[in-house]
Order: structure tokens, then C-alpha cells, then sequence
């Protein structure tokens, strides 16, 4: 089982190259008693499958057995199996808030596995699992906002892009009810300059 393979968040190109090299050994060994499991975000998976030149066996990867499942597909029960596991893995002090909040964690509509990994494991730290001691309704809705609100490791990320790329993403969430949003949708949008969105193409730029 490979999981996260090119990175959790981000494209990691050092994986890349490392499983290039070795997937088509890999494939050799796979037949009825060995199956190869493979997680990857889908932009992460689309971004290394440009960077690798696969060859063999390997140029098909990741067919035959290609699944693509969303958050929003997940169960009830599937997204509270996510949370225990999480839960149990964190420090046990964070565990009473963990239960306080569970109901609404596994309901609210920002929920992602990779959230609330980093809900249970990052945001509850020593800080937090005082004030949770001292005063649990604050640790509950600190952590519930952990859920809701894009994190630092976000901001980076989006700080890190040209202010064209910024400002493009910001289209999309004006066009969000378009589905899917054109070019003409998106270049019409008031968060893009007339000198970006003149010459945007999303073939050339997303």
C-alpha cells in the first residue's frame, strides 16, 4: 500500500522520480496474490503523471483499478471511522474535546480527512489542551474552527503563487455557480484585471 504517494498536500517531484524508478519493478511482482493499493490526491496524481516518463507495464499506471472518491461521497459512518482513528492516534488529553465535538465535526460541511487529521494531531497542542481543561466550550469551538477555516500551510501555499494565479483562483469562487466555469465566465469576473483577464487561457494557465 502506497499512500500519498507524491505528497500529502503538495506535488512532491522527489517522489515522483523515486517512484518512477521503481514502479515498473514493482508491477513485475503484482498478479493474484499481490495487489498494488495506491491513494493519491487526483491534481497531485495528474501533476506527477505529466512529470514521469513511464514505460512497460507502467504506462497504463494507475489503471486497471482507477477509483476517484471525494469527500463529499463519504458516509456518515465512513467520515466518523476517519475521526476515531484520528483521535486515537492524538494526545489522550485531546480526546474529551474530540467527543464534545464529534457530532458537529463529522456533520459540517468543510469536512476532509486531511482536515481533520490535522485538527486532532496539529491545532491540539499543549496550549490548547489547557485551555481545554480550564475551559472546554473554548477548546470545542477553537477546534471546530480548525475545521472551517483554511489553515496556514493554505495561506503559504496561496501566497506563494503570482498575483495573476491569486487572482484567477478568486475568479473561480465568483463564478462558483457556473458549473463548469468557462473562459468567458471567469475573464468576465470583476476579480480579474482587464490586462490578466485579456490574456487568460486555462489551458495555458490551470
Amino acid at each position: 500500500m502506497a499512500d500519498d504517494a507524491f505528497g500529502r498536500t503538495e506535488f512532491d517531484p522527489t517522489l515522483a522520480r523515486a517512484w518512477e524508478r521503481d514502479l515498473p519493478r514493482i508491477f513485475q511482482r503484482l498478479g493474484v496474490k499481490h495487489r498494488l493499493i495506491w491513494t493519491t490526491r487526483k491534481h497531485i496524481l495528474q501533476r506527477a503523471l505529466r512529470e514521469m516518463d513511464l514505460t512497460g507495464k507502467a504506462k497504463s499506471f494507475p489503471e486497471p483499478g482507477e477509483i476517484i472518491v471525494t469527500a463529499d461521497d463519504l458516509t456518515l459512518e465512513e467520515k466518523t471511522r476517519i475521526l476515531y482513528r484520528h483521535g486515537k492516534q492524538t494526545d489522550p488529553r485531546a480526546r474529551p474535546a474530540i467527543r464534545r465535538t464529534a457530532k458537529r465535526i463529522v456533520n459540517h460541511p468543510h469536512f476532509t480527512p486531511e482536515r481533520i487529521r490535522r485538527a486532532v494531531t496539529e491545532v491540539m497542542t499543549d496550549e490548547l489542551l489547557e485551555v481545554s481543561e480550564r475551559e472546554p466550550a473554548k477548546a470545542d469551538e477553537i477546534l471546530l474552527k480548525s475545521v472551517k477555516d483554511p489553515t496556514g500551510r493554505m495561506r503559504k501555499s496561496f501566497q506563494k503563487l503570482t498575483v495573476d494565479h491569486q487572482l484567477i483562483l478568486v475568479a473561480l469562487l465568483e463564478t462558483r455557480g457556473i458549473s463548469p466555469p468557462t473562459n468567458r465566465s471567469t475573464r468576465s469576473s470583476s476579480a480579474l484585471p482587464a490586462e490578466v483577464a485579456q490574456h487568460l487561457t486555462f489551458t495555458s494557465m490551470i
